[in-house]
């Protein structure tokens, strides 16, 4: 029993922190500020992943990118936003299946196919950060990070711990299926 027991625990702590990265992951493609930077004119303007400050609008007022304007981004800035779309996708379904690991089944590979889905969402968040060598927002003044760079920032960490949270959940037999004697 204690050994369940302290499988729970860890495997609690994994999907609290995997939940935090999600949160945090989900924070870094809904900010409207993942960079700012200076336009020609000298006025400080927002870009995020899916959405830009619109110009002449109130402060704050944000908008998502139209086909013609994501047509003109870089193929390294579009290869940004899909991995800000695709990170918290791998860490739900990695939650998922280290869930039902945890509770139903003990079968062979379920923790390997979380180990890889967990290790895509991790790196699919770290290249958010190309998003901060764009040529459309940064190629006149340089860019400064956002909210949006530090949540990511925030995200990878904790996906980080979390990984390694992960590797110490001890195999054991599944919390609800009894053991054979």
């Amino acid at each position: 029993m204690a050994g369940k027991c302290g499988k729970f625990l860890i495997a609690l702590m994994f999907s609290a922190l995997t939940i935090a990265a999600i949160v945090f992951s989900c924070l870094t493609v809904a900010a409207c500020d993942y960079v700012t930077y200076l336009d020609d004119q000298g006025e400080r303007k927002m870009a995020g992943l899916f959405k830009f400050e619109v110009p002449g609008e109130v402060d704050g007022e944000c908008v998502t990118y139209t086909e013609s304007e994501v047509d003109s981004l870089t193929n390294l800035e579009k290869t940004a936003m899909v991995c800000g779309f695709l990170a918290p996708c791998f860490a739900i379904v990695a939650l998922a299946l280290a869930t039902l690991e945890l509770f139903l089944c003990d079968k062979c590979c379920i923790g390997l196919f979380v180990s890889i889905l967990f290790s895509f969402a991790t790196i699919a968040q770290s290249l958010t950060f190309m998003f901060l060598r764009s040529e459309s927002f940064c190629s006149v003044t340089g860019c400064n990070m956002g909210d949006g760079a530090i949540y990511s920032i925030v995200a990878v960490s904790v996906m980080f711990v979390a990984g390694c949270t992960l590797g110490c959940i001890p195999k054991s037999e599944p919390l609800l299926i009894p053991s054979e004697q």
